[in-house]
């Protein structure tokens, strides 16, 4: 069944050749040398999973006639998975200088990780334009299921040495950004001027530098110059 355990070598199906139920039909007017000759002839076939795995899929259930080369049982190892993302083609280059790419799980509680790129593809398909990327998911708790939807942020520009914020420290005021920086025990309102933008972080132009302290904990219930407390919790109201 789906979802179970199977180990290598294990037995997992087992397919019967269609000359097997004529001699079972027939086999009574067969003498017995005879019989134990066509029995090799059209005996059945067990099928083994070839790997330690979880079975993804089952595509045929019991008396199901099989073509040559058909797929039965779907098996693969969920210790290790692979994410399959389509690049627009327009943003090749940058994929191809990026080394690691940001990947969120909408819907779910994961928290987003960082994995580096594995693969890109080398041509573009014609009807998409676009070429696939591939990063290899580590999976040794099983947290992490085939089938999932996942979102990639690939960074067209990558800028060292500059400060990031995260989103919810930006509080909009009449078409301007601002944080809240806590210097003193009070909080300073500053406008910022943002430049590259991901998910949750946002690169700070210019406004905040590197190491100061800045709220993003209800930062639009914070006014300018107001007194404040810092502990384990975050920043409170004095």
């Amino acid at each position: 069944l789906t979802g179970d355990r199977v180990r290598k070598g294990e037995q997992i199906a087992l397919i019967i050749p269609p000359g097997r139920e004529a001699l079972l039909q027939s086999g009574a007017q067969m003498t017995a040398e005879v019989q134990t000759l066509a029995a090799a002839q059209v005996k059945a076939v067990a099928l083994r999973s070839p790997i330690d795995g979880t079975v993804l899929a089952v595509r045929h259930q019991n008396g199901d006639v099989l073509a040559p080369g058909e797929a039965i049982v779907h098996i693969g190892d969920r210790q290790m998975l692979q994410i399959f993302g389509d690049v627009p083609a327009k943003y090749l280059a940058a994929a191809k200088r990026v080394e690691r790419v940001q990947v969120t799980f909408p819907n779910t509680d994961l928290p987003e990780i960082s994995l580096p790129v594995a693969a890109v593809a080398a041509q573009v398909d014609p009807s998409k334009q676009t070429a696939s990327m591939r990063l290899d998911l580590p999976n040794p708790g099983g947290k992490y299921y085939p089938g999932m939807l996942v979102n990639l942020s690939l960074p067209s520009e990558v800028h060292s040495g500059v400060p990031v914020v995260d989103r919810r420290a930006l509080v909009e005021s009449e078409g301007t950004l601002f944080v809240f920086v806590v210097k003193d025990h009070r909080v300073e309102k500053r406008p910022v001027v943002p430049g590259i933008m991901q998910n949750r972080w946002i690169e700070i132009r210019s406004g905040v530098r590197i190491g100061e302290a800045v709220v993003t904990d209800r930062a639009y219930s914070l006014e300018d110059g107001l007194e404040v407390e810092v502990d384990e919790e975050g920043v409170t109201n004095s």
